[in-house]
């Protein structure tokens, strides 16, 4: 698996994350007002924590493609050169 097999399969992941945040905070301002607090408190814990990995695999998905466009341009130059 090469960098950029790695860079595709964490975009695929962030999407998937990021799909489940978003039904997971529909499903809280629809079942709210029947919902327990602690059953509200556990989702808002939940939302936090995948935002919290959300940003997490955004930052290393920028630092894998800057890092890759490092090794791109690294390997033109010694062609070039």
């Amino acid at each position: 698996m090469d960098l950029e097999d790695i860079t595709a399969e964490m975009s695929r992941s962030l999407d998937a994350l990021k799909i489940i945040y978003e039904k997971l905070e529909i499903e809280l301002g629809e079942k709210s007002c029947f919902m327990q607090n602690a059953e509200q408190r556990e989702l808002l814990y939940t939302l936090y924590a995948l935002s919290h990995i959300i940003g997490l695999l955004c930052r290393n998905l920028n630092q894998v493609r800057e890092k890759y466009q490092l090794n791109i341009e690294e390997t033109i130059k010694k062609v070039v050169t």
